[in-house]
C-alpha cells in the first residue's frame, strides 16, 4: 500500500514537469484517505460476515446439543472444532445437521431401519459418519471389512431372509448401496473438500446454440481470479438462449480427495465385495458432483457479483473524481499502464489548469450555461449562476432555412440567446452529448458564438461536450421535482446538466433520494439481481459517497445559498437523510460561523458522538461584514476553520507553520504568515524546514496530550496538505473532456472496438449497449453521396440506426468505384445551379434506400460514424468464421465445420444452426433498427426473461423490450405488484421534419399520448402510474392477495360495519386486471376491475341501460385516486 500511496498522480511523466518548477501542485497526490477508508469498509463487510457465520455455527451447535443418540453428539464435538469459512460451507453443515436431527424420511436408510438391518448394513460397509470421522482424522479409523468364509450373494440371501419383510439378495445388495450413496452424499466434511476441488480443477464448457462453433472450454480458477465479469456474460447469454453452459469435473480427482483406497475400503481389487461397493462409488460420484454444481455456480455468481460491485464503487470514485469545470489546457501524454494500476482509465484526456492553483479560503464557482436537445429535436438551454441557481433558459431548434418564416425564427432565437448570454455572462456553454443530433448542436453553436457573441462582446466562451447520464437521472429525482414540479424533463434536464459541470460531486450526491436513482448509473451493475444484491450494492455505493465527501468537504455557505445542498450534508459521518434535512434547517436559520459554534449547535440537538465525527468535514469561510454587524462570532471563528484539521490539531498546524518560517517566534503569528503565501510557496517552506518526518520527531518530542492521534506521515502529511490548499481538495481533478469513444458512445449508444481491444470492451453486463467489433459484417441502406471532401463516398445508415461511410478508394469493384466518382463529380460540377439537370441520376445500386454492407474497419470519430470497407452479399458471419471474412475467408486445419458439441453428446440433439442464425440475424435488425433500443433500459429480451428480470426487483421498476414481429415498437414492461407486471406499447414515429417522436395508444380508453423523447415517457407517464399504483397499495383497506379477501371482509363485518370492501391485487405476472376491488353488501358481494393510467383510477361498475330496454351495460369510471374508487362503489351500494 505505501507503494502506491508514496508515489504522486504523473510521477514520471514529463507532461506533468513541462511548466517548471512553480506549479509542482499539478503533482496531485494520490488519495490515501479514500484507499484506506475502502479498507476499512471492506474489513467492516467481512467481519460482519464472520459474526453471521459464527452466529449460525452456535446455533447448530444449540440445535444438537440435546438430541439423544451418540452418533449426534460426535458430530457436534467435530463441529465445534471447525470454523465456518464461507457461506457455502455453513450451509452445508445447515442440511446434515437437518438431516440428523429430523432423519431421512422415507430414504433408503429409513427402510433398513424399518427391516430391521441396520447390523447386517454395518457389516456390509461403514457407515457415511464413520467415513467422516476418517476425513477428520486422515486416517483409517473404520475401514469396510469382507468376510472371506461367505461368498456376497449367499450372505446377501441370508440377510434377505432374516427381514421383517423378506427381500431378495439384489433388492438387499440393491437397498444397501442406496443408503451408502444418501449418507456418503450429505456429509458436508466431504462435500466441502470437494467443492474445494471442484472451483479449483473444474471446467466450464460452453456450446453455442446459434451457430457452428467450437466449444470453450475454460477453467473455473480462471473466473476467480482473472475473468470474474466474463462469467456473468456468459450466464446472460445462457439466459438469452444463445450458449448453454455446462460444470464437468473429473472423477478422477474426486477419487483421489476422497481418497478411498485408504479411508474406506482396503480389500483386494479381486474380492466381490470390493467390486460391489465399488459400484455403489460410482453411483456416489454422480450424485456429488450433480449435487455441488449449484453451490459451485452460486459461488461463481457471488464472487463476480463482488467483483462487479467492487468496480461499480471505483467508477463512482472516478465520476467523484472529477471537480468543477475550469478552464485547461489539454495533457495528452499517455501515462504507463503499470504505473498507474490504481486508477485504469486515468489515460483519456487529461486537462491541467490554465492558469497558476492561486487558492485563498472558499473558492466561488462558474456561471454554466447547458444546451440538452432531446429525441424530438427541441432543445432547451438553461443558465446558472455561482450558487447553482437558475436565471434564464431558452428553446433553441433548426427552423427550415429555405422559407421566410425560418430564417426570421432562427434571427429571433439567437437574438434572444445573444440577450441571455450578455445579461448571464456564462464562463462555459456545455452541450449534452445525447443523441445524433447533438452533432448538429454543437455545429450551431459554434457558429453562433463566432459569429454573434464574440463579434458584439469580443469575449471568448469556449464550448465544450459532456455526458448527460447523470443529467437525466438527476432530473427524475425527488429533489428535482420538488424543486421545479412544474418544468418539463427537457427543462430539467438542462438545468441538471449545468450543475453537474459546475460542481460534479454535488450533483452526484443528488441521486441519492429516497427513489435510490444512483442505481440506475451506468457503473457496470449487472442486469440479473436479486434484491438482496442491490440493497448491498446501494450501501457500498453509500459508504463510497460517504468518502468522497468527507475527504473533500461541505462549504457550510453552499449548504445556506446551493439548491439541493442536503444531498451533500446526508453523507456527513453520522447523519442520513432525515438527520441532514434537520441540519440544513439549522445552517439556515442559525447560520454559524466557526467550527466551534456549529460543533456546539450539532452536539445539542444530534449528541457529542455525531457532533466529533463530523464537525470536522464541514468548512467554514471568513465571516461577511453583513453576519458579524448582526451580531455574528468573528471573534471565534480560527483561520483553519476553512480546512478539515480536526481541532484538536490546530496547536499543532501552528507548530508546523512556525518550523516552516524560521524566525517568527510566535507560532500564531507564524500560522497567520504561512497561510498568507502561495502555494508553491508554502511547499518549498515546508519541504526545506518542516519536512514530514522531522515534524513526526518534533511532535513526539514536545509530548502534548491532544496530538497523540498524530500517530504517522500519513496524519502529518494530511495536516501539510490541508494548509497548503486553505479549502481546496487536490482529490478532484480539473475539468476533464471527453476521449471519442466516449463521446461516440453517449452520442450513438454504441461501443466500437478494435480486434486488440475486443476481449475487454464487448461485454454487454458491463456497457448495457450495443457493441460493433472491428471486423463484424454490417448491413444497411444507402443514404447519399458525400462529396466536397478529401475522400467521397457513400453515406449508409446501418440496420443499428448508426450512420456509416464507405470511401470510393475502399471499394474493390472497380466499376462500383467509378460510379461513385463520376456521380461525385457530376453532383459537384452542379451544386451552384437554381435547376439541376435531368440527367443527373445515380446508378440504380446507388439509390437512397438500396441495400447495401461491408466491413467494419474503422469510426470517423468526429461524424460518430462507422468505416466500412464494402464487400459482395454474403450469410450472416459467424464469430468463429469472423478472423476469416476479415482475412478473405482462409481456409484452415482447424475448420469449425462438423464439430460435434459437447451440448449434442449431452442431449443427443441437433439442431438447424443455419435456420436460427437467420431469425437472429433478422431479430437483431428489428432490434436495433429503432431509437429506443439505446436507452440505458432497454433490454433484447423476450417476454418471459422480462418476467424473470422484474421478479426480485421493486414495485416501479420499469425494462424495455422490443415488440415481436412489430418494427419500430417496443413494450415497457412495468412491474405494479408483487407478481404482477402491466405491459404498454409504444410506437416509435416521425414527424414531417424528421423529428422522432413516441406514440402510446391505451386500448381500453382510446386515448392516444405522444412524447418528445423515452425518458419524458418514463417521468411523466409510467412513474404517475406508478404513484396511482402505490396509493392503493397503502390504502387501509388494502390486502397482498385474492386468497385474503374473503377473511378481510369477514373482520370488517364483525367490527360493525354493513357494507365492507377491500382492494386486491389479484393478477399473476401480466394478464390484466391487476387489481380489484371486493365488496361485500348485505349477502351480495361483487368485484370491480380497476385500470391504472397517469392520470386516473378507472373502475368498471355496471350501468342500466337507458330507454327502457332492460339489461346492463360496463363502463368505465374515471377516478381520481384510491380514495376516489372506495367513494364510487359506495355509491353503488346506496339505494338509488
Amino acid at each position: 500500500f505505501h507503494a502506491l500511496a508514496d508515489r504522486s498522480i504523473g510521477e514520471g511523466d514529463p507532461a506533468w514537469n513541462l511548466f517548471g518548477s512553480n506549479e509542482a501542485d499539478f503533482a496531485q497526490r494520490k488519495p490515501c484517505f479514500l484507499e484506506l477508508g475502502r479498507l476499512l469498509v471492506r474489513i467492516l463487510e467481512l467481519d460482519v460476515l464472520c459474526h453471521r457465520l459464527e452466529s449460525q455455527r452456535q446455533q447448530l451447535l444449540l440445535k444438537l446439543k440435546d438430541h439423544p443418540e451418540s452418533c449426534v453428539q460426535e458430530q457436534r464435538v467435530a463441529l465445534e472444532s471447525l470454523v465456518f469459512e464461507s457461506g457455502i460451507e455453513a450451509d452445508l453443515w445447515q442440511t446434515f445437521s437437518g438431516l440428523l436431527t429430523v432423519g431421512q424420511g422415507r430414504g433408503p436408510t429409513q427402510v433398513i431401519k424399518g427391516l430391521g438391518l441396520e447390523d447386517a448394513f454395518e457389516e456390509y460397509t461403514i457407515t457415511g459418519l464413520q467415513y467422516q470421522e476418517n476425513l477428520l482424522a486422515n486416517a483409517p479409523v473404520h475401514v469396510c471389512q469382507s468376510p472371506q468364509s461367505m461368498p456376497l450373494m449367499d450372505w446377501a440371501r441370508q440377510v434377505g431372509a432374516t427381514a421383517r419383510s423378506p427381500r431378495s439378495a439384489e433388492a438387499v445388495l440393491f437397498l444397501f448401496n442406496q443408503a451408502i450413496v444418501e449418507q456418503f452424499s450429505k456429509l458436508p466434511i466431504l462435500r466441502k473438500r470437494l467443492f474445494d476441488v471442484f472451483c479449483a480443477e473444474g471446467d466450464l464448457i460452453v456450446t453455442y446454440k446459434l451457430c457452428e462453433r467450437r466449444d470453450d472450454v475454460y477453467p473455473l480458477a480462471t473466473f476467480f481470479v482473472e475473468h470474474p465479469r466474463h462469467y456473468l456474460d456468459l450466464l446472460e447469454r445462457e439466459r438469452q438462449g444463445t450458449v448453454a453452459l455446462y460444470y464437468v469435473l473429473s472423477e478422477e480427482l474426486v477419487c483421489r480427495e476422497m481418497n478411498l483406497r485408504q479411508l474406506y475400503d482396503r480389500s483386494p481389487a479381486a474380492d466381490e465385495w470390493f467390486l460391489e461397493r465399488e459400484r455403489a462409488m460410482e453411483l456416489l460420484l454422480v450424485r456429488l458432483i450433480d449435487g455441488l454444481i449449484p453451490k459451485v455456480k452460486a459461488e461463481l455468481s457471488q464472487f463476480a457479483q463482488q467483483f462487479v460491485q467492487t468496480q461499480a464503487m471505483e467508477r463512482l470514485g472516478l465520476i467523484c473524481a472529477q471537480g468543477p469545470y475550469e478552464p485547461t489546457r489539454l495533457c495528452l501524454e499517455v501515462y504507463d499502464d503499470d504505473a498507474l494500476t490504481w486508477e485504469p482509465e486515468w489515460n483519456v484526456v487529461e486537462a491541467l489548469p490554465l492558469k497558476q492553483l492561486h487558492v485563498n479560503g472558499y473558492k466561488t464557482l462558474r456561471r454554466v450555461c447547458a444546451a440538452y436537445r432531446g429525441d424530438s429535436g427541441l432543445t432547451h438551454i438553461s443558465f446558472i449562476d455561482e450558487s447553482g441557481s437558475f436565471i434564464g433558459s431558452t428553446r433553441w431548434e433548426n427552423p427550415a432555412w429555405s422559407s421566410e418564416t425560418g430564417r426570421a425564427a432562427d434571427l429571433m432565437q439567437q437574438n434572444q440567446l445573444e440577450k441571455l448570454c450578455a445579461r448571464c455572462s456564462p464562463s462555459v456553454i456545455v452541450v449534452g452529448a445525447s443523441n445524433m443530433a447533438s452533432l448538429s448542436l454543437m455545429r450551431s453553436l459554434l457558429k453562433f458564438l463566432r459569429g454573434r457573441v464574440y463579434a458584439a462582446f469580443h469575449v471568448h466562451i469556449p464550448i465544450v461536450w459532456a455526458p448527460v447520464e447523470v443529467a437525466r437521472l438527476y432530473s427524475s429525482t425527488t429533489f428535482a421535482e420538488l424543486e421545479i414540479p412544474g418544468a418539463d424533463s427537457l427543462a430539467r434536464t438542462s438545468l441538471a446538466l449545468a450543475r453537474y459541470v459546475q460542481d460534479p460531486l454535488h450533483a452526484i450526491c443528488v441521486l441519492f433520494d429516497k427513489e435510490r436513482t444512483a442505481l440506475r448509473l451506468s457503473l457496470g451493475a449487472t442486469v440479473y439481481v436479486t434484491g438482496e444484491q442491490e440493497d448491498q450494492l446501494y450501501a457500498r455505493l453509500c459508504w463510497e459517497m460517504s468518502l468522497w465527501v468527507t475527504a473533500c468537504g461541505v462549504w457550510v455557505e453552499d449548504c445556506v445559498t446551493r439548491p439541493t445542498s442536503v444531498a451533500s450534508l446526508q453523507f456527513l459521518a453520522g447523519f442520513g437523510p432525515s438527520r441532514a434535512r434537520k441540519l440544513h434547517q439549522l445552517l439556515t436559520l442559525r447560520r454559524p460561523n466557526s467550527r466551534e459554534e456549529c460543533g456546539q449547535l450539532i452536539k445539542e440537538y444530534f449528541g457529542a458522538y455525531v457532533s466529533h465525527n463530523a464537525i470536522s468535514s464541514l468548512r467554514f469561510g471568513p465571516p461577511s461584514d453583513a453576519s458579524t454587524d448582526n451580531g455574528g462570532s468573528f471573534s471565534r471563528w480560527h483561520l483553519l476553520d476553512q480546512t478539515l484539521i480536526p481541532r484538536e490539531w490546530y496547536s499543532a498546524a501552528a507548530f508546523v507553520a512556525s518550523a516552516a518560517l524560521k524566525g517568527v517566534p510566535s507560532r500564531l503569528v507564524a500560522l497567520v504568515e504561512f497561510m498568507r503565501l502561495e502555494a508553491s510557496e508554502k511547499r518549498d517552506r515546508i519541504d526545506r524546514h518542516a519536512h514530514q518526518r522531522k515534524m513526526i520527531t518534533a511532535i513526539r518530542e514536545a509530548r502534548r496530550p491532544e496530538w497523540d492521534s498524530l500517530l504517522g506521515e500519513r496524519e502529518v502529511e494530511f495536516l501539510q496538505e490541508e494548509m497548503i490548499t486553505v479549502g481546496q481538495s487536490f482529490l478532484r481533478r480539473p475539468y476533464r473532456r471527453l476521449s471519442d469513444r466516449e463521446l461516440m458512445s453517449f452520442v450513438t449508444g454504441i461501443v466500437y472496438c478494435t480486434q486488440s481491444s475486443a476481449y475487454s470492451d464487448t461485454r454487454s453486463v458491463d456497457t448495457r449497449s450495443l457493441v460493433i467489433c472491428e471486423g463484424d459484417y454490417v448491413m444497411g441502406t444507402v443514404q447519399g453521396v458525400r462529396g466536397g471532401v478529401a475522400v467521397p463516398g457513400i453515406r449508409v445508415s446501418t440496420s443499428f440506426g448508426l450512420g456509416a461511410f464507405i470511401a470510393a478508394e475502399d471499394i474493390d469493384d472497380e466499376t462500383m468505384r467509378q460510379d461513385v466518382l463520376l456521380y461525385e463529380q457530376s453532383v459537384r460540377e452542379n451544386a451552384g445551379m437554381p435547376q439541376p439537370p435531368s440527367n443527373l441520376t445515380p446508378p440504380t445500386w446507388l439509390r437512397r434506400g438500396v441495400p447495401i454492407q461491408g466491413i467494419v474497419f474503422g469510426c470517423n470519430w468526429e461524424r460518430c460514424e462507422l468505416r466500412l470497407r464494402w464487400c459482395r452479399p454474403r450469410d450472416t458471419i459467424s464469430n468463429g468464421n469472423r478472423g476469416n471474412a476479415e482475412q478473405g475467408g482462409k481456409d484452415g486445419v482447424d475448420s469449425d465445420n462438423h464439430y460435434l458439441s459437447y451440448a449434442t453428446c449431452v442431449n443427443d440433439a441437433i439442431s438447424s444452426a443455419n435456420s436460427l442464425r437467420t431469425v437472429r440475424m433478422n431479430i437483431d435488425a428489428r432490434v436495433f433498427a429503432t431509437k429506443i433500443s439505446r436507452h440505458p433500459l432497454f433490454r433484447d429480451t423476450t417476454s418471459a426473461t422480462a418476467q424473470t428480470y422484474l421478479h426480485d426487483k421493486r414495485i416501479g421498476e420499469v425494462i424495455l423490450r422490443p415488440a415481436t414481429g412489430r418494427r419500430n415498437k417496443a413494450i415497457a414492461v412495468v412491474k405494479i405488484g408483487e407478481r404482477s407486471t402491466c405491459n404498454w406499447l409504444i410506437s416509435e414515429e416521425r414527424r414531417p421534419n424528421g423529428a422522432i417522436y413516441y406514440r402510446l395508444k391505451d386500448k381500453l380508453t382510446g386515448r392516444e399520448v405522444e412524447f418528445g423523447d423515452v425518458d419524458e415517457f418514463l417521468n411523466n407517464f409510467i412513474a404517475p402510474m406508478v404513484a396511482l399504483v402505490r396509493s392503493i397499495r397503502s390504502h387501509r383497506r388494502f390486502v397482498e392477495s385474492a386468497r385474503d379477501v374473503q377473511d378481510a371482509l369477514d373482520a370488517q363485518r364483525q367490527s360493525g360495519l354493513g357494507f365492507t370492501y377491500v382492494f386486491a391485487e389479484v393478477s399473476q405476472q401480466s394478464r390484466p386486471p391487476f387489481y380489484r376491488v371486493f365488496t361485500r353488501g348485505g349477502v351480495t358481494e361483487r368485484n370491480f376491475y380497476l385500470h391504472i393510467d397517469e392520470s386516473s383510477i378507472y373502475v368498471r361498475v355496471p350501468i342500466r341501460r337507458s330507454g327502457g330496454r332492460g339489461g346492463i351495460d360496463l363502463r368505465w369510471v374515471r377516478c381520481r385516486n384510491a380514495e376516489h374508487v372506495s367513494e364510487v362503489v359506495k355509491g353503488l351500494a346506496r339505494p338509488s
